[in-house]
């Protein structure tokens, strides 16, 4: 249990360090990185606990951990419904290649080039004002269209100046 407390409370403060930083990624992956360090601490020093049971015990808190971060990940990858506009970006039409190669068992290469059509396209960099809690990224790219972003200013809050609304500011 002195363990679990002092996991917590080491924790808390890195964690509070990126997040008043205003990068919640830094507390957060400062946070696991303690957490992963001070367990295997924790039960290295502890001489009832041998090497088969904190060899299974690291695997599992670690997967847990990794779980949980992939989770967070797929969390932030989407932007907030609303929020204030604190960028604004256009992307001109363009064409991309690239060419990709592969090396077969036998040591033959073979090459295949490929041509991307981009569409120009236009996004808004969304933060919501609303606490959502530390496990999610409060900010985030949201694509619009083009007289959406004409009307989308830094500091308007989206969707109402997106739809024209007076009190967008």
């Amino acid at each position: 249990m002195g363990s679990v407390l002092g996991l917590a409370l080491a924790a808390a403060p890195v964690l509070a360090f990126g997040e008043s930083n205003g990068d919640p990624w830094v507390g957060r992956v400062l946070a696991a990185i303690t957490v992963v360090g001070l367990t295997v601490w924790f039960l290295e020093t502890d001489p009832v606990i041998d090497s088969v049971v904190l060899s299974r015990l690291c695997k599992g808190f670690c997967s847990g951990v990794g779980a949980l971060m992939i989770l967070s990940l797929i969390d932030g990858a989407t932007a907030p419904v609303s929020g204030v506009v604190i960028d604004r970006d256009y992307s001109p039409e363009h064409t991309s290649s690239s060419t990709s190669c592969t090396t077969t068992a036998t040591g033959q290469t073979s090459c295949f080039p490929s041509t991307t059509h981009h569409p120009e396209s236009w996004s808004l960099l969304l933060r919501d004002p609303s606490d959502n809690g530390w496990w999610r990224d409060e900010t985030g790219w949201r694509t619009v269209s083009e007289a959406q972003h004409d009307r989308c200013r830094v500091g308007d809050r989206y969707p109402a100046c997106a739809e024209g609304a007076a009190d967008a500011d």
